[in-house]
Order: C-alpha cells, then sequence, then structure tokens
C-alpha cells in the first residue's frame, strides 16, 4: 500500500514537473515572438500602413455586391433544364464570355456574379399527391437515408418549389436584370410548346371536374328525394354506405378542380417566378484591415522559414 502511495507521488511529480517546464517553454516562444515584432516594428509598421493604403484603394473602387433571393416554380419537368442551365450560366460568368452575357443582359453584362439554386422540401405535399407517389418515395427512402436524399440534387424534381439568389453588382437595376434572366430560361422552344400543351390540359381537366361535381350533386339530389326515412326535423336518415362514398369522392373532385385551377395559373411560363426580394446588401470583410493582416502574416512566415532553415542547418552540422 506504502508502495502504491510512493508511486502515485511520483507519477504527480513527474506531471508537475513537465506542465512546469510547458509553461516555461510558452513564456519563453511569447517573449520570442515580443523580441522579434519589437526588433522589426518599422517593418511591421510599413507593412500596415501599406495595407491600410492598398485595403483603402480596393475598397473605394470596388463594387457593392447584393442578394437577390426569391422562389420560383420550374414547370413541365424543367427542374433538370434550369439546374443545368444555371451551371452553364456560372461557367460563363467566371470564364468572362462576354458574348454570351451581352447576348442575355445586353448593357448590363457585368451585373451577374454567381446564381444559385436549392429545392424547398415539401416531403409532405409531394408524397400524398397520388398513390403512385407515395410508392415512389417509399422504395427511394428505403435505398437512401432521409437527409442524404434531400441533400442529392437529382431529388429536386420531385419538389415544386425552389429558392433562387441571384448576387448582383455595382448600381444597377437588380429587377430589370433579373427579368432578362427570367426571359432567358423562359425563351426555350421545346418548353414554350409544352406551356401550351398544359395549359389546354389543365383547362380542360377543370371542366372535366366540374362535369363530374355536378353528376354526383345529381346523383345526391336524387338519393335524397327518393328516401322516405325522414324523421320529424327533417334529417334524411340512410343506411347506404355508398352515400357516404359519394361526398367523399365530392370532396377529392373539389380538391382537383383546385389543383388544375392552380396549374393553370402556374403554367403560364417555363420559370414562374413567386416572389423576390431585391438588393439586399452584402457586407464584406473591410480589405482595410484582411490585407495588413496579410501581409504581416506572409512577413511572419518568411521570418520563420529563414529561422527554420538555419536552425536545421546548424543541427546538421553538429557532429
Amino acid at each position: 500500500m506504502a508502495q502504491q502511495q510512493s508511486v502515485e507521488e511520483i507519477d504527480l511529480g513527474y506531471l508537475f514537473k513537465k506542465l512546469k517546464e510547458t509553461s516555461k517553454n510558452l513564456i519563453k516562444l511569447v517573449f520570442k515572438v515580443l523580441d522579434f515584432y519589437l526588433k522589426f516594428w518599422i517593418v511591421v509598421l510599413a507593412l500596415i500602413l501599406l495595407g491600410v493604403a492598398y485595403g483603402f484603394y480596393l475598397d473605394s473602387n470596388a463594387k457593392n455586391e447584393y442578394d437577390n433571393q426569391g422562389i420560383i416554380i420550374p414547370n413541365f419537368e424543367s427542374v433538370d433544364y434550369l439546374y443545368n442551365n444555371i451551371e452553364y450560366f456560372n461557367n460563363k460568368i467566371k470564364t468572362r464570355d462576354t458574348v454570351f452575357l451581352k447576348q442575355v443582359l445586353a448593357e448590363d453584362f457585368e451585373a451577374i456574379k454567381k446564381i444559385e439554386i436549392e429545392p424547398i422540401s415539401d416531403v409532405y405535399n409531394t408524397m400524398t399527391k397520388s398513390r403512385e407517389q407515395i410508392d415512389v418515395f417509399r422504395i427511394l427512402f428505403q435505398n437512401q437515408d432521409l437527409d442524404k436524399f434531400f441533400e442529392d440534387i437529382s431529388n429536386s424534381k420531385y419538389f415544386k418549389y425552389h429558392k433562387l439568389n441571384i448576387v448582383t453588382r455595382g448600381e444597377v437595376n437588380s429587377k430589370n436584370v433579373i427579368e432578362k434572366v427570367l426571359k432567358y430560361w423562359n425563351s426555350n422552344e421545346l418548353y414554350d410548346e409544352y406551356s401550351g400543351l398544359y395549359q389546354e390540359n389543365a383547362i380542360f381537366q377543370v371542366k372535366e371536374y366540374n362535369k363530374m361535381n355536378l353528376q354526383i350533386d345529381s346523383i345526391l339530389s336524387s338519393v335524397v328525394n327518393s328516401n322516405q326515412n325522414v324523421n320529424s326535423s327533417g334529417v334524411v336518415i340512410n343506411e347506404n354506405s355508398s352515400l357516404f362514398a359519394l361526398f367523399d369522392r365530392k370532396e377529392e373532385m373539389l380538391n382537383k378542380v383546385l389543383e388544375a385551377e392552380k396549374k393553370r395559373v402556374d403554367y403560364k411560363n417555363v420559370v414562374r417566378l413567386v416572389s423576390m426580394d431585391y438588393n439586399k446588401e452584402i457586407h464584406h470583410f473591410s480589405n482595410k484591415i484582411k490585407y495588413p493582416i496579410i501581409f504581416i502574416f506572409l512577413f511572419s512566415l518568411g521570418a520563420f522559414i529563414i529561422y527554420a532553415f538555419k536552425y536545421l542547418r546548424q543541427y546538421a552540422e553538429q557532429e
């Protein structure tokens, strides 16, 4: 027992000794760094002044940047078309393809910095549209985690609404710039033809569903009129379960009419703009602060490399 206590005291003593040595080395390192900057304070001051001057020059010539955030609906199964087009557009911006950008944006060809898009995940409404969609989602979820499913951009086609963010720069009319981009997306000939077909189909669906509603109303009216089981309060007592099925069917038809009417409104464009908040200014880290830090860091890194090289050479020359 006494031997065990002695071993523990030795271990604690060794630990405190190492901690003391580490603290002492750390303090020495701090003072070495301070001595270094005090020794070269003129150089450090010059770098700070140079960095502030250069940062001020960049800030004074930089163009303001703005976020324009909105919601859009890609219609006619055009999600893949839209996402590929945005990737293509961003590549043209990076490569500064002024020929292409002038065709789309005219005099505002330098106004867009980047375009971002992501789906708005609405699993419940998407899954409950039909039995077929429920089966599709069940299969997908069996083979993939829910979080990974949402992160997979290929699944974006299942969602109706998408977030759109267009970053503009300079004193331009962001609304006009974004309208030009939307006009470009909506100018696809194939999807423009689809637009007419989908519109006609939506109008036809509304008419057919309304006819079905009238037929259901007619059946309900005939059932009520022919029913003889009426109590004193005038309430019809009907034991026929099909009557309740008709009410359910009527509710279903009313929902289908609403969906068809919404489609008719949505199908006006290939890419339908729902809403857009314009000109939310983006605040960047000031160049007047950033560049002095960068210059001092580069100077310190260079001095450290020289110091390390000299130390390693001395170590290598030792016998």
